[in-house]
């Protein structure tokens, strides 16, 4: 790619990635790297299952498609979840850059919060509580009910969701948010990487030093309690 045009793009004060005829990126400008949480430095040249490894890249492939037969509408942006933000990615597909053949893609990312100086910010908005729990499948969003779900693991910036029957899925949301959305009678962190339904805690036992959670699932899914949260769980389950 021209130096100059690189430069710009990696300078621009916008949410820009830009991909190769590969569909491998070529360069990330500072504002889309911080929006999606990764390292400008890293993501250069990885796939988009590499740098977002989860349901929606078929929907993100799509709207690659659409953008390389020349539409530009509804089919060429969709909105993309992120840790504490909903970002809009609208896709364009350029014939020629200079510098560059094959021509390539241009992804530009729009945070849908308002930018509010701390004068003009509201106060915090009251936490909503999340009556299901989204994950990701390829045909889109599947919401599951958190009375099946039997604990929650962290993945990353995400979250893996384990219910009583089917395989874990990925949830957008991070644990720490689903702790603070789930009823907490019934979800506990019981360890950084997990948050527990106590309602299907099947066994308590001691490891050595350690202990664990039995759950009730079939093999049962053994849960690692965090040493600092052995007191609290065992409170709750009245032990």
């Amino acid at each position: 790619m021209d130096h100059n045009a690189l430069y710009g793009l990696q300078h621009a004060e916008l949410g820009i990635i830009v991909l190769d005829s590969h569909r491998r990126v070529l360069t990330v400008s500072p504002v889309a790297a911080q929006m999606v949480g990764l390292q400008a430095d890293g993501m250069t040249g990885q796939t988009l299952e590499q740098i977002h490894p989860h349901g929606s890249t078929a929907r993100i492939h799509a709207l690659l498609d659409a953008a390389s037969q020349g539409h530009n509408d509804s089919r060429t942006s969709f909105l993309l979840p992120v840790p504490g933000r909903l970002l809009v990615l609208k896709a364009v597909f350029l014939v020629s850059l200079p510098g560059l053949t094959g021509g390539c893609y241009l992804l530009s990312l729009l945070d849908t919060r308002h930018a509010l100086t701390p004068d003009t910010a509201p106060p915090p908005a009251p936490t909503v509580a999340l009556l299901k729990i989204p994950v990701e499948t390829p045909q889109g969003a599947l919401l599951i009910d958190p009375a099946e779900v039997l604990f929650l693991k962290a993945s990353g910036r995400y979250a893996e969701v384990k219910t009583l029957t089917g395989r874990p899925r990925l949830c957008n949301l991070s644990l720490k948010e689903l702790e603070e959305r789930l009823d907490p009678q019934r979800f506990l962190r019981v360890h950084r990487a997990y948050l527990v339904n106590v309602t299907f805690a099947a066994g308590f036992r001691r490891r050595g030093d350690s202990c664990e959670l039995d759950m009730a699932d079939q093999p049962a899914s053994v849960i690692p309690i965090g040493r600092s949260r052995v007191q609290l769980v065992r409170d709750r389950l009245g032990l």
